[in-house]
């Protein structure tokens, strides 16, 4: 099965200020805290970052390649806008 992390903070980490805009910031800092937190089953590449970030006013849905099948980008953008 797919595993699924969900972070909820106040701001994302500062490293991430560089990339343009929101969107670029939040899909940056999901991957990484996916990675760093090892979301996935190893070799299947199928793990989900739910992050919001309040102060950002940033929520955005990291599907890994594996989990793609499941939740598409557009299903991703579907439930992320249901939320705000």
């Amino acid at each position: 099965g797919y595993q699924v992390a969900v972070a909820v903070l106040d701001r994302m980490d500062p490293q991430f200020e560089p990339y343009h805009t929101a969107l670029a910031r939040a899909k940056a800092f999901a991957t990484a805290l996916g990675d760093r937190w090892g979301v996935g089953n190893v070799g299947c590449d199928d793990g989900i970052v739910l992050l919001v970030s309040k102060g950002d006013r940033v929520v955005y849905l990291r599907t890994a390649a594996g989990a793609q099948a499941a939740v598409p980008d557009s299903k991703a953008t579907v439930i992320t806008e249901r939320m705000k």
